[in-house]
Formats: C-alpha cells, structure tokens, sequence
C-alpha cells in the first residue's frame, strides 16, 4: 500500500545536521535506505495498531475517543511535507502522552509513548551520555547542558523500537545521573526507517 506523501518528500530537507546524524547512527544497523514509501498493514507496531492504520481508528484502539489537530512533523529528518503528528494526552502507567505520526492521508506510520516527568531511571547508567544530541526523536528536543541522554535500539523482525530516556547532571552519583527529565519508546517499521536513512542522505547531497 503506497503511502500518501509529497512528491518531493526526499528533496525538501538540508542537511547535514547534528540531530539528524543521532538518528541516523541509531537506525543504520538495523536497515537499508529505501526510496520506496509503502506501507504493510500486517506490520504491527504496538498492541494493535499497525502500520497503515487509519489514525481515528488507532485512537479508538487506544481507548481515545476524537482525534486533536494535527501538527505538521517539520523537525528532523523526515520526508518533507508529507508526516503529522496527532498528540494524544492519556493517563497510564509509565506514559502521559501518545504520539500517532500519519503520513497525507492520516495512515499511522510511527508510534511513540512518551513520559515527560519520569519519576526514576530504567535504563543502563553506562548508556546514558552527553556525546547524543536528540532526546525527543519525533519532537526535535535537544540536550541542554549537562544533562545526560540514553537510546536503546530493540530490533524486532518488521519493527524496531527506539527506547530513549534523558536524565539531568548529578556530580555525586558514579554515572552523574541525577532525576530523570524524559522518557520515550518509538516504534518505527523498518520500511519507514529506510525511508528516513534515504532523506538524511539525500541532504547531505543538496
């Protein structure tokens, strides 16, 4: 199923940038670029949401009812004027918001749970450093100062889930962590992570 993106979805982003090359390095292991936007509604990303569904019906999926207004995804590295992004505030343990990133026709191509107040630290102290840029990898937000910023790449046959979480400096802790400020797992089907290694080559090439 072809996704509904712009016609010149791969030539409207420059680059190269930082926050660009954090996703990029992330996601290169584990697929090729590809310049082919389809969708598999046999891919799942989550619970039972897939890749393609209709955003209403996600909604539905995750006990949501009404869909907010879309914003457009301008920020990162992704095929231009063609991703949006629905933010839907939820009470869940571990989450307070879901993002549902459509492409033109409102077909879900990503997924994120995202934590903003975390009240502890899950993943590994050695992961977490100042050397990654990006802390929200759909959102754009970026590492201030010291704070310190961890990914963790899950790879699943058809989808890989990026597990990222941000903590501030605390000079008397061995790792420096201190409280946690963010926390996100995205679900990106390998089809669309190709699609984004493709748009992060084609700008370093404009």
């Amino acid at each position: 199923n072809a996704l509904a993106f712009s016609p010149f979805w791969d030539k409207g982003r420059l680059g190269p940038q930082q926050s660009w090359e954090d996703l990029y390095k992330l996601l290169l292991p584990y697929t090729e670029p590809s310049s082919t936007p389809e969708a598999d509604p046999s891919i799942i990303l989550n619970g039972s949401i897939s890749f393609g569904m209709p955003a209403a019906q996600a909604a539905e999926a995750l006990k949501i009812s009404g869909l907010p207004a879309r914003e457009p995804l301008e920020k990162g590295p992704f095929p231009a004027q063609s991703l949006f992004a629905y933010r839907l505030n939820v009470e869940s343990p571990g989450f307070d918001e879901v993002v549902l990133i459509t492409d033109q026709k409102d077909h879900v191509v990503m997924l994120q749970f995202i934590n903003h107040a975390p009240e502890d630290i899950k993943l590994s102290g050695p992961m977490f450093t100042t050397a990654w840029s990006v802390y929200d990898l759909i959102g754009g937000g970026q590492r201030e100062g010291q704070d310190r910023v961890a990914h963790r790449v899950r790879p699943g046959e058809s989808v890989l889930r990026v597990d990222t979480e941000m903590a501030a400096y605390d000079e008397d802790d061995p790792f420096r962590l201190g409280k946690g400020q963010f926390r996100s797992s995205l679900f990106i089907p390998r089809k669309m992570a190709g699609l984004i290694l493709h748009v992060i080559e084609s700008g370093r090439t404009m």
